[in-house]
């Protein structure tokens, strides 16, 4: 009975998740810092700064990439009772 009341597409839908703009803005702020850390743009500001803020942003990357297979492994084996 409940597929009485589901649409049937022609496509697959997924379910709207932030995560993809979560990653997308990490991925840029990791680029634009690997970029400035390079090019030694921060003049009056020591590395150690540049170093620390792309470390960290790389942690929080690799960080939503394990979030992000999580939500996946877990829908995929929702419905075997694991």
């Amino acid at each position: 009975m409940a597929d009485a009341h589901a649409k049937h597409h022609d496509y697959h839908l997924v379910d709207p998740s932030p995560w993809p703009a979560v990653g997308a803005t990490a991925a840029f702020i990791t680029a634009v810092g690997a970029i400035a850390w390079m090019h030694h743009m921060f003049a009056a500001a020591p590395l150690v700064f540049a170093t620390t803020a792309l470390l960290i942003l790389i942690v929080v990357s690799l960080n939503l990439a394990a979030i992000l297979l999580r939500n996946r492994l877990r829908r995929r084996l929702a419905g075997r009772g694991v």
